[in-house]
Protein backbone atom coordinates (compact mmCIF):
# COMPACT_ATOMS: atom_id res chain seq x y z
CA UNK A 1 0.00 0.00 0.00
CA UNK A 2 2.83 2.34 1.13
CA UNK A 3 4.40 1.54 -2.27
CA UNK A 4 1.14 2.42 -4.25
CA UNK A 5 0.69 5.70 -2.67
CA UNK A 6 3.99 6.72 -2.90
CA UNK A 7 3.65 5.77 -7.00
CA UNK A 8 1.03 7.76 -6.89
CA UNK A 9 1.79 10.72 -5.51
CA UNK A 10 5.31 10.83 -7.78
CA UNK A 11 2.88 9.93 -10.70
CA UNK A 12 1.03 13.52 -9.70
CA UNK A 13 3.91 15.89 -8.98
CA UNK A 14 5.76 14.55 -13.01
CA UNK A 15 2.16 15.33 -13.95
CA UNK A 16 2.33 18.77 -12.43
CA UNK A 17 5.82 19.30 -13.66
CA UNK A 18 5.15 18.63 -17.09
CA UNK A 19 2.20 21.02 -17.24
CA UNK A 20 4.16 23.75 -15.84
CA UNK A 21 6.47 22.87 -18.65
CA UNK A 22 3.83 23.22 -21.08
CA UNK A 23 2.41 26.35 -19.11
CA UNK A 24 6.27 28.13 -19.61
CA UNK A 25 6.45 27.22 -23.06
CA UNK A 26 2.86 28.87 -23.59
CA UNK A 27 2.19 30.81 -26.91
CA UNK A 28 0.43 34.21 -25.93
CA UNK A 29 -2.96 34.55 -27.14
CA UNK A 30 -3.99 36.95 -30.20
CA UNK A 31 -6.15 39.66 -29.43
CA UNK A 32 -9.24 37.70 -30.57
CA UNK A 33 -8.63 35.62 -27.15
CA UNK A 34 -9.12 38.56 -24.99
CA UNK A 35 -12.50 40.32 -25.85
CA UNK A 36 -12.79 44.26 -25.20
CA UNK A 37 -8.55 44.34 -24.75
CA UNK A 38 -6.85 45.80 -27.51
CA UNK A 39 -3.13 45.29 -27.79
CA UNK A 40 -1.19 48.69 -28.09
CA UNK A 41 2.04 47.22 -29.73
CA UNK A 42 4.02 44.38 -30.31
CA UNK A 43 6.45 43.16 -27.17
CA UNK A 44 9.53 45.97 -26.63
CA UNK A 45 11.94 45.64 -24.58
CA UNK A 46 12.41 47.77 -21.26
CA UNK A 47 15.20 50.01 -20.54
CA UNK A 48 16.39 50.85 -17.19
CA UNK A 49 19.24 53.17 -16.34
CA UNK A 50 20.96 51.73 -13.41
CA UNK A 51 21.88 54.04 -10.68
CA UNK A 52 25.80 52.63 -11.66
CA UNK A 53 25.38 54.94 -14.59
CA UNK A 54 25.03 58.33 -12.29
CA UNK A 55 24.22 60.65 -14.68
CA UNK A 56 25.55 58.81 -17.52
CA UNK A 57 23.80 57.18 -20.68
CA UNK A 58 23.47 53.09 -20.76
CA UNK A 59 25.08 51.56 -23.32
CA UNK A 60 26.62 48.23 -24.30
CA UNK A 61 29.80 46.56 -24.40
CA UNK A 62 29.59 43.36 -26.14
CA UNK A 63 33.11 42.48 -25.91
CA UNK A 64 32.64 42.55 -22.05
CA UNK A 65 28.91 41.91 -21.64
CA UNK A 66 27.96 39.08 -24.00
CA UNK A 67 30.72 37.25 -24.17
CA UNK A 68 30.08 33.54 -23.82
CA UNK A 69 31.26 33.11 -20.33
CA UNK A 70 29.42 36.14 -19.24
CA UNK A 71 26.10 35.08 -20.85
CA UNK A 72 26.63 31.21 -19.88
CA UNK A 73 27.36 32.38 -16.20
CA UNK A 74 24.59 34.73 -16.20
CA UNK A 75 21.93 31.87 -17.65
CA UNK A 76 22.79 29.83 -14.80
CA UNK A 77 22.52 32.53 -11.81
CA UNK A 78 19.81 34.79 -11.84
CA UNK A 79 21.97 37.06 -8.60
CA UNK A 80 25.27 37.02 -11.21
CA UNK A 81 22.58 38.28 -14.60
CA UNK A 82 20.81 40.89 -11.63
CA UNK A 83 24.52 41.99 -10.99
CA UNK A 84 25.56 42.07 -14.89
CA UNK A 85 22.82 43.86 -16.13
CA UNK A 86 23.48 46.17 -13.33
CA UNK A 87 26.37 47.59 -14.91
CA UNK A 88 25.84 51.20 -16.96
CA UNK A 89 28.17 49.30 -19.24
CA UNK A 90 25.87 46.32 -20.23
CA UNK A 91 22.36 47.71 -19.34
CA UNK A 92 21.60 48.53 -23.13
CA UNK A 93 22.73 44.40 -23.98
CA UNK A 94 20.22 42.16 -25.32
CA UNK A 95 20.93 39.99 -22.44
CA UNK A 96 19.53 42.94 -20.03
CA UNK A 97 16.37 43.28 -22.11
CA UNK A 98 12.86 42.38 -20.57
CA UNK A 99 9.96 42.00 -23.18
CA UNK A 100 6.37 43.81 -22.19
CA UNK A 101 3.16 44.35 -23.84
CA UNK A 102 1.08 47.01 -23.65
CA UNK A 103 -2.55 47.27 -23.73
CA UNK A 104 -5.92 49.23 -23.61
CA UNK A 105 -8.20 47.92 -21.48
CA UNK A 106 -12.19 48.31 -21.56
CA UNK A 107 -12.57 51.09 -18.77
CA UNK A 108 -9.57 53.07 -20.85
CA UNK A 109 -6.56 52.41 -18.92
CA UNK A 110 -3.27 51.15 -20.01
CA UNK A 111 -2.09 47.85 -18.60
CA UNK A 112 1.04 46.45 -19.28
CA UNK A 113 2.04 42.85 -19.25
CA UNK A 114 5.50 41.17 -18.44
CA UNK A 115 6.67 37.16 -17.74
CA UNK A 116 7.55 36.72 -14.22
CA UNK A 117 10.66 35.45 -12.96
CA UNK A 118 8.98 32.91 -10.57
CA UNK A 119 9.36 29.37 -10.38
CA UNK A 120 7.13 28.83 -12.33
CA UNK A 121 6.75 31.85 -14.37
CA UNK A 122 3.16 33.13 -15.27
CA UNK A 123 2.40 36.21 -17.13
CA UNK A 124 1.34 39.11 -14.68
CA UNK A 125 -0.71 42.25 -15.98
CA UNK A 126 -0.84 45.47 -13.96
CA UNK A 127 -0.89 49.32 -14.35
CA UNK A 128 3.14 50.89 -15.17
CA UNK A 129 1.46 54.10 -13.91
CA UNK A 130 1.16 52.48 -10.39
CA UNK A 131 3.99 53.19 -8.14
CA UNK A 132 4.20 49.92 -6.15
CA UNK A 133 4.93 48.38 -9.26
CA UNK A 134 7.98 50.01 -9.98
CA UNK A 135 10.56 47.51 -8.53
CA UNK A 136 8.43 44.90 -10.17
CA UNK A 137 8.91 45.97 -13.38
CA UNK A 138 12.73 46.39 -12.83
CA UNK A 139 13.22 42.44 -11.29
CA UNK A 140 9.92 40.82 -12.48
CA UNK A 141 9.17 39.41 -9.07
CA UNK A 142 6.76 41.77 -6.63
CA UNK A 143 7.80 41.60 -3.13
CA UNK A 144 10.27 38.89 -3.17
CA UNK A 145 10.53 37.88 0.12
CA UNK A 146 6.83 37.71 0.84
CA UNK A 147 6.75 35.98 -2.83
CA UNK A 148 9.22 33.44 -1.26
CA UNK A 149 7.61 32.39 2.04
CA UNK A 150 4.20 32.38 -0.18
CA UNK A 151 6.11 29.60 -2.00
CA UNK A 152 7.52 27.82 0.52
CA UNK A 153 4.32 27.70 2.32
CA UNK A 154 1.83 26.70 -0.23
CA UNK A 155 3.67 24.72 -3.07
CA UNK A 156 2.70 21.13 -1.64
CA UNK A 157 -0.58 22.32 -0.87
CA UNK A 158 -1.13 23.71 -4.51
CA UNK A 159 0.57 20.06 -5.58
CA UNK A 160 -2.34 18.33 -4.76
CA UNK A 161 -4.75 21.35 -6.07
CA UNK A 162 -5.88 22.78 -3.03
CA UNK A 163 -8.00 25.78 -2.20
CA UNK A 164 -6.55 29.33 -1.48
CA UNK A 165 -8.36 32.53 -0.44
CA UNK A 166 -7.52 35.69 -1.87
CA UNK A 167 -9.03 38.73 -0.31
CA UNK A 168 -8.22 42.17 -1.44
CA UNK A 169 -6.74 40.56 -4.72
CA UNK A 170 -5.39 44.16 -6.06
CA UNK A 171 -3.81 43.19 -9.38
CA UNK A 172 -4.17 39.39 -8.51
CA UNK A 173 0.24 38.83 -8.26
CA UNK A 174 -0.49 35.91 -5.37
CA UNK A 175 -4.01 34.93 -7.29
CA UNK A 176 -1.69 34.41 -10.14
CA UNK A 177 1.37 33.07 -8.61
CA UNK A 178 -1.33 30.41 -6.96
CA UNK A 179 -3.03 29.23 -10.20
CA UNK A 180 0.77 28.68 -11.55
CA UNK A 181 1.41 26.75 -9.09
CA UNK A 182 -1.90 24.16 -9.33
CA UNK A 183 -4.12 25.98 -6.46
CA UNK A 184 -7.81 26.51 -7.08
CA UNK A 185 -8.53 30.21 -5.95
CA UNK A 186 -11.71 32.47 -4.67
CA UNK A 187 -10.45 35.98 -5.24
CA UNK A 188 -12.26 38.77 -3.63
CA UNK A 189 -11.60 42.16 -5.33
CA UNK A 190 -14.09 45.64 -5.37
CA UNK A 191 -12.12 47.83 -7.41
CA UNK A 192 -13.09 47.80 -10.92
CA UNK A 193 -9.88 48.78 -12.13
CA UNK A 194 -8.17 46.45 -10.38
CA UNK A 195 -10.18 44.05 -11.54
CA UNK A 196 -10.06 44.63 -15.23
CA UNK A 197 -6.03 44.05 -14.99
CA UNK A 198 -7.31 40.94 -12.67
CA UNK A 199 -8.78 39.53 -15.63
CA UNK A 200 -6.32 40.19 -18.25
CA UNK A 201 -4.11 38.25 -16.48
CA UNK A 202 -6.01 35.36 -15.79
CA UNK A 203 -6.86 35.11 -19.55
CA UNK A 204 -3.20 35.31 -20.53
CA UNK A 205 -2.38 32.46 -18.58
CA UNK A 206 -3.78 29.27 -20.15
CA UNK A 207 -5.63 27.09 -17.71
CA UNK A 208 -5.87 29.85 -15.33
CA UNK A 209 -10.10 30.40 -15.84
CA UNK A 210 -11.20 27.16 -15.36
CA UNK A 211 -9.82 27.10 -11.40
CA UNK A 212 -10.35 30.98 -10.55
Amino acid sequence: LTRAVRAASRASRCALAVERDQMALRIPPTVADVPGYQLQRPPLPLIYTPRSCGGAAPSCDSLLCMHKRELRRASRNASYKAALCGRCECALCLACAKPRNLWKAPSGQTLETVTTRTDPPFSFAYNPADADMKRMREQLVLEPVLTHAWHEATWRCCGSGGLVVDVGGNFGWYTLYSLALGCRVVVFEPVPLFQEALRLGVTLNPGFAARV
